[in-house]
């Protein structure tokens, strides 16, 4: 069953205004089983609102509208309503034909649902508590019920990938047979891409063999950049493959406002395995290490490597990591080493524009280089 959500409010225009409501609706409405299609934001003008419901009701089973539903004769989403009914603008109280109230304990201008074109609207109004209350009282067992009456049967799957841009991915996954019931959406972060499958079946069991197929593809056409799936985190991932292998490793962040020290931190309390440098800077490794300050001004290639495997050196790691964050002349510069008793491997990548997802690159970087080693090291015994 499709569903499209409208929020109404023109406080939600502004952007220090979070819309929760959506949120939550989003959260109640994929753990029903329902396929979210569209989430919509329009302001309190009573001809858009019924222009965008109209819309919803063309590409969607059910539209959820949220606002504009209260005790103030200026109720927007009834007279949406009673525009689309062609129905005379009367005391904005009265009943819409049709509609059923979704609390009986509370009539009046409160949530309702219509029937209206072969579809459904569901209407809530805008109060966070009204509406968490009717979501789990109301919306919710709507659509369990629809469900449980073999209407249609709905899976999702969500699966994380790491270290291919979007358009290789979308590339690769380009020959997936996928069903006029299928959906495939792509959202790309700093480098890391969550696919999320919504599929549509029959019957329960045509359901679960349809999402797993197409599961087994995504992992067939991806391989192992693929790290995990629904709340899997990669961080978790890679911490949890230098924990079973039981390596050491020592890490030194430049300019990062130790990022990755942060990221780690919950991870380092269950462990002695790890050890992060008290250092900030350039100029910081080299007195840590003892490196001449000419070194540190040559090529930053080189003096990287050197550092990656000097910090192996000076504690006893088996690992030695460097994470470096620089203005270079096209930009923010990020360079990761990585050194080990087999060698050092290294990611360099430069981003223009403004900084404020260079931290969620630096992390994402430092972990797939991390999890490759890893992967491609999976049988090697390291000494110190």
């Amino acid at each position: 069953m499709k569903v499209e959500i409208i929020s109404i409010g023109t406080e939600l225009m502004h952007n220090d205004v979070l819309d929760v409501n959506a949120t939550r609706a989003t959260t109640c409405l994929r753990e029903a089983g329902a396929q979210l299609t569209c989430r919509v934001t329009v302001g309190d003008f009573p001809d858009l609102i019924a222009q965008t419901i109209s819309n919803g009701l063309e590409r969607a089973d059910v539209v959820l509208t949220m606002g504009g539903l209260g005790y103030d004769p200026d109720d927007q989403t009834r007279q949406a309503i009673r525009q689309l009914l062609h129905l005379p603008q009367n005391n904005p109280y009265d009943p819409i034909p049709g509609s059923r109230c979704l609390d009986d304990n509370q009539p009046g201008p409160d949530g309702f649902l219509l029937p209206l074109q072969g579809k459904t609207v569901i209407c809530l109004p805008g109060g966070r508590r009204r509406v968490a209350y009717l979501l789990e009282t109301a919306v919710v067992p709507f659509f369990k019920a629809r469900q449980e009456a073999g209407i249609t049967y709905y899976r999702q799957a969500l699966v994380h990938t790491a270290g291919l841009v979007e358009s290789d991915i979308r590339l690769r996954l380009e020959p997936l047979k996928l069903t006029e019931n299928d959906q495939m959406l792509l959202h790309s972060f700093a480098g890391q891409t969550d696919i999320r499958l919504s599929i549509e079946a029959s019957s329960e069991e045509e359901a679960d063999t349809h999402v797993a197929y197409l599961k087994e593809e995504l992992y067939a056409r991806l391989g192992d950049h693929i790290y995990g799936e629904n709340e899997t985190r990669l961080e978790q991932v890679v911490w949890n493959m230098l924990r079973q292998r039981d390596l050491s490793l020592a890490v030194a962040e430049c300019d990062t406002g130790q990022a990755v020290y942060r990221l780690f931190l919950p991870f380092v309390r269950e462990t002695e395995r790890v050890t992060f440098l008290p250092v900030k800077n350039r100029g910081d490794v080299d007195a840590w290490l003892g490196l001449p300050e000419m070194e540190n001004r040559a090529d930053i290639t080189r003096w990287s490597r050197t550092v990656a495997d000097k910090l192996r050196e000076r504690t006893g790691s088996q690992l030695g990591l460097l994470v470096l964050n620089q203005m270079s002349a096209g930009g923010i510069q990020l360079l990761i080493t990585l050194a080990s008793p087999k060698g050092t491997s290294l990611i360099q990548r430069t981003f223009g524009g403004h900084p404020d997802n260079i931290e969620d690159w630096t992390l994402t970087l430092t972990l797939v280089l991390l999890r490759r080693w890893l992967l491609a090291n999976q049988d090697t015994t390291l000494s110190m």
